[in-house]
């Protein structure tokens, strides 16, 4: 009908128009990645047997926050090559953003292939770790875990992001009496920074909070009374 024809007609004219614009800059980044995944996928009719290709557009995809899509590349991507365990943890990983961040079957069937290719490979590592702790098994987690962090270099931004998992996962495998032990040394240790850098507003509002989170009124008191003193002149 007239209305399709105007809607392939005006297509066409974007397509082209991207094209243009990448191959005047030789940056394929210079469109939207919504823009590169539909120009892909025209590559793809034409090289159907390509699992990188299939891969990069699934790369693309997700960086277009449509991880469904990504699912389907990264599937024919290990379906053309299964050895590709990068590509395994990257169908996971879409599987679990398409499912609101829930590792179901379908991603930890993906994860346990990647890992059966690299036992190192760090989203499977991460994942799986994340499904052992929802499913009650914080040892299982922090198998998955330890190794991953000694892995990533000290700079690396998940180092954070990762520490708190582990923290998570051992206070949940340490008991009752282990917990309370665990969230003593950790209020110990930020006690210890503070007395050495006091002019941290934010550490002390954590610290007098934990302590009364661990009941100790004393401790909150003594706390509260010193970073009135340090803090007098910054309300």
């Amino acid at each position: 009908d007239w209305s399709s024809d105007v809607c392939s007609s005006d297509l066409t004219a974007r397509k082209e128009s991207w094209r243009k614009t990448v191959a005047a800059t030789g940056d394929p980044t210079a469109v939207p990645p919504a823009a590169l995944a539909v120009l892909l996928e025209d590559v793809a009719r034409k090289q159907p047997n390509d699992p990188e290709l299939f891969g990069y557009i699934g790369r693309v995809q997700l960086a277009a926050n449509d991880p469904m899509a990504a699912a389907e590349a990264f599937e024919r991507s290990v379906k053309l090559d299964p050895r590709r365990a990068d590509a395994w943890g990257a169908l996971g990983v879409s599987l679990t953003l398409a499912d609101e961040g829930k590792v179901g079957d379908g991603a930890r069937k993906a994860f346990q292939q990647a890992l059966k290719r690299d036992p190192t490979q760090p989203d499977a590592l991460y994942f799986m770790g994340r499904a052992a702790l929802a499913d009650g098994r914080p040892a299982e987690a922090l198998g998955y875990w330890r190794p991953l962090r000694a892995k990533l270099s000290p700079d690396d931004p998940r180092r954070g992001e990762l520490d708190r998992m582990i923290l998570t996962a051992e206070a949940s495998s340490a008991g009752p009496e282990g917990q309370q032990k665990m969230i003593r040394g950790m209020v110990d240790r930020l006690a210890g920074e503070l007395a050495a850098q006091p002019d941290n507003p934010e550490g002390w509002a954590r610290l007098i909070r934990a302590y009364g989170v661990l009941g100790d009124a004393d401790a909150r008191e003594r706390a509260l009374a010193r970073a009135r003193e340090l803090f007098a002149r910054r309300p």
